[in-house]
C-alpha cells in the first residue's frame, strides 16, 4: 500500500511537470496572462508545478503515516506475541511447579 502511494505521488508530480510545459505552451499563444513570454504561459505552467508538488507532498506524507502505523502494528503484534507466549506454561514440569505454587 505505502509503495503504490509513493509511485502514485511520483506518477503525479512527473504528470503536472509534463502538463505545465504543455499548457503553458498551449495556452500562452491565447492570451496574455501574466508572465507570458513568446508565446509561452510561465504563470500556466508555475502553477500545475506548484499544484502538482504540493499533491505529491500530501500523497507522501500519507504514504510515510501509513508506514509509521504500519510499524507500530507490527511492534505491537510483537509485544502481544510475547506476552501471551510468557503467560502460557512451557512444560508440564512448569504446570506442576505453577499448581504447587497453588497450594
Amino acid at each position: 500500500m505505502v509503495r503504490a502511494l509513493k509511485i502514485i505521488a511520483y506518477a503525479v508530480f512527473v504528470a503536472a511537470y509534463a502538463y505545465g510545459i504543455f499548457a503553458g505552451a498551449m495556452i500562452g499563444k491565447y492570451t496574455d496572462f501574466p508572465l507570458t513570454f513568446k508565446n509561452f504561459a510561465l504563470g500556466i505552467m508555475l502553477i500545475y508545478w506548484i499544484g502538482g508538488l504540493i499533491v505529491s507532498i500530501f500523497i507522501l506524507a500519507f504514504a510515510a503515516i501509513l508506514d509509521n502505523l504500519q510499524s507500530i502494528n507490527q511492534r505491537v503484534h510483537n509485544i502481544e506475541k510475547e506476552i501471551f507466549n510468557q503467560a502460557q506454561p512451557r512444560s508440564d514440569i512448569e504446570v506442576s511447579e505453577a499448581l504447587a505454587l497453588l497450594d
